[in-house]
This record gives structure tokens, C-alpha cells and sequence, in this order.
């Protein structure tokens, strides 16, 4: 694996074929990621794809590095070597996102920014695969006892086939963030574009942030909230109500839930979206 991490900076220029595989720190998270420093301060994200392949995370790369250049890693080649495919980005010191009083408006200006680019430049193409939402919130159904899935899907569909097809980042967990001169920087990328539904990754964040506790955030949505705010000026943009937003929580869940099974991830993560799922049918008694 390391060899084929060496070989993707020699073909891309950053090394010599003698020079050894520079200092590196590494993370496995399902797929093996260094972060190698050749140029002193500056350094490079490694990614390789030992669990998935990563021809979808460099498409989204690319396109939301197009459309926020500061915000997103840079891809600069995506290649296979020795069996493994290795992507190379362009790194962006920062520091790991943590939420407190001094992130608030990092977050908020920063999730703003992203459903407005998003909206703008992310949407679907009618070629593109994506999860599809019917099947997700059957799956989900059939999870724990929700005799009333039906009927709430006959009111969803309805609503979401007004909505733009916009790709999604995925993950949008705050983990997958950081901070970089006052700015949220947004990584992981892999599971760009398996779900269309706009909305999803607002979701996703907003969930992160309260820990998925579905009490929590419904109580947040219900106050002048940050939460609230972002959900506010995102259904502005669409023409919809922030009540609609908290019906859709369900899609959005299922649409978690499959992600995170079919993409071999712990079991743990899907367990919370399952136990906000399950919290969300009793808060709305759809039942």
C-alpha cells in the first residue's frame, strides 16, 4: 500500500523515483489516508481505496473544489497502483472542527455558504446514481415497528418530487469538517452523490451537531436557534417551510441508514440514526 502511495506522488511530480516516501501521518478509516509533508508546511492527502473505491469521492472533489476552492481540498490525480486505486489531493492546514461558543458563526456562515453553492453548482445530472429514497425509507421501516411508513410516504413523495435533484456530499458529519482562516474546510467526500434529496446533508449536519438526538433538535427547530436559522434561510431558498424540513427528517434518516449499511460502515453509526428515527415517529405520533 505504501508503494502505491509512493508511486502516485512520483507520477504526479511531487517526488523522485529514488526519493523515499516523505514523513507521514496516517488515519484508516475503512480506506487508508496519509497526509505526507515533501515541501515542509506544505503537504498532500493520500487516500487509498482499500474498502471502496474512490472514483466517486474524486468526482466530488472536483466539482465542489470548482466551486469552493477554499473550502475543499485540491484533487490532483486519481490512479492504480499495485491493485489499489490512490488518490492525491492538495492538503489544507487547519484544525479539527469542534463546536463551541467560538465555532458557532464559523458553522452557521459556513453551512450557509455550502447549501447556497450546492443549490447552484452540485445539481444531478438524470444519468447520475443515486440511493433511491423509497427503497431507503422501506428498509428503514422494516427496522424497527413503523406500521405507519406507508401513509408517510405517500405524504413525502410528494413533497420531495417539488425539490431540485442536488447531489450530496454524503457525510456531512462534523467530523468531516474543519476549520481553516475562519472558514469551515469540508472532507471526505466518498459517498458523494449516492443521495439527490436536497436537504440531506443540512440534515446531517444539524444531527451531528446535536449528537442525533432527535428531541434535542426538534426542540432546537422549535427556538431562535441557530438550527432553526440555517433551516429557516435554507427552505427560503426552495420555497418550502421549515415544517416541511422536519418531515423530511425520516427520508433523511433512511437515506443515512442505507448509505452507512451498504457502504460496510460500524454498525454503531447507523444505530443512531435508527434510534433518531425511531424518536422522530413518536415526537410526530406517525406512528
Amino acid at each position: 500500500m505504501l508503494s502505491a502511495a509512493h508511486a502516485a506522488l512520483v507520477e504526479l511530480g511531487m517526488l523522485s523515483s529514488s526519493d523515499p516516501l516523505p514523513p507521514f501521518w496516517a488515519r484508516m478509516s475503512g480506506n487508508l489516508v496519509l497526509m505526507t509533508y515533501p515541501e515542509g508546511p506544505k503537504f498532500y492527502l493520500v487516500k487509498i481505496g482499500i474498502r471502496t473505491r474512490l472514483d466517486r469521492e474524486y468526482r466530488g472533489l472536483s466539482i465542489a473544489h470548482a466551486a469552493m476552492p477554499r473550502h475543499v481540498p485540491e484533487p490532483l490525480g486519481l490512479a492504480t497502483y499495485d491493485s489499489f486505486q490512490v488518490l492525491v489531493a492538495r492538503g489544507i492546514a487547519h484544525r479539527q472542527f469542534v463546536m463551541d461558543g467560538e465555532t458557532l458563526g464559523v458553522f452557521e456562515r459556513g453551512m450557509d455558504a455550502f447549501v447556497a453553492t450546492s443549490l447552484a453548482r452540485f445539481q444531478a445530472a438524470p444519468a447520475d446514481s443515486t440511493v433511491n429514497v423509497q427503497d431507503a425509507v422501506f428498509e428503514a421501516s422494516g427496522i424497527f415497528d413503523w406500521p405507519g411508513w406507508r401513509r408517510y410516504w405517500d405524504d413525502a413523495q410528494r413533497l420531495i418530487a417539488t425539490l431540485p435533484r442536488i447531489l450530496q456530499h454524503g457525510d456531512l458529519a462534523v467530523n468531516n469538517m474543519g476549520v481553516a482562516d475562519d472558514e469551515l474546510v469540508f472532507f471526505d467526500w466518498e459517498d458523494f452523490g449516492q443521495v439527490d434529496l436536497m436537504g440531506f446533508d443540512l440534515a446531517v449536519a444539524l444531527l451531528s451537531i446535536n449528537s442525533f438526538d432527535l428531541a434535542q433538535l426538534h426542540a432546537r427547530l422549535k427556538e431562535d436557534s441557530l438550527e432553526a436559522g440555517l433551516v429557516k434561510r435554507c427552505c427560503g431558498r426552495l420555497d418550502k417551510s421549515p415544517d416541511e424540513f422536519f418531515m423530511l427528517l425520516p427520508a433523511y434518516l433512511s437515506l443515512f441508514i442505507k448509505v452507512k449499511s451498504a457502504g460496510g460502515y460500524d454498525q454503531a453509526v447507523s444505530a443512531r440514526a435508527v434510534a433518531a428515527l425511531r424518536e422522530w415517529v413518536r415526537i410526530s405520533g406517525a406512528g
